[in-house]
Order: structure tokens, then sequence, then C-alpha cells
């Protein structure tokens, strides 16, 4: 199983902290998750500019290798203009 969240390159988003926030929380890779994080990035994209926001992929924690390197987190970009 993997995982997925969006991310993004939107400058001035902080949390509760001040700390600067770059992405959401992983969930878990379902068709609805992928298809809701989907159009959340087309309509962010749409107000932030192409290639702002993309949906980075990993495999889930129980799944990945007890000592994940870099090239054991997949993480995929995609830009979606699909019309």
């Amino acid at each position: 199983m993997s995982q997925i969240r969006i991310h993004w390159s939107t400058p001035g988003r902080k949390n509760e902290y001040g700390v600067p926030v770059y992405s959401g929380r992983w969930m878990d890779r379902t068709k609805r998750s992928q298809e809701n994080l989907e159009f959340m990035v087309e309509v962010a994209c749409e107000i932030h500019g192409a290639g702002s926001h993309w949906i980075e992929r990993r495999k889930s924690p129980g799944t990945a290798s007890p000592n994940p390197s870099v090239t054991d987190i997949a993480l995929t970009t995609r830009h979606l203009f699909r019309r």
C-alpha cells in the first residue's frame, strides 16, 4: 500500500507555531483520496499558477524498509491540466 499528500511551493503558509508549511498530512492512497487530491491540485494550480501544487507518493510506513533512504520513498509529481 502507498500513501499520498498534497505539496505546494506557495510561500506564506504557516502552522499555529508560525513555522512555514509546504505539505498536507500523509493519507492512505485510495481511489477516492487520489481523485480528491487530483481535484485539489487542479484548482490550486489554477489559482496559484501551473506547477505550484502537486501530489507526493510514498510507501506506507508499515511496508517501507526499516531504514528508508531517499530512494526508498517514491515521490511523484503530477501536474493536472486535463479538460
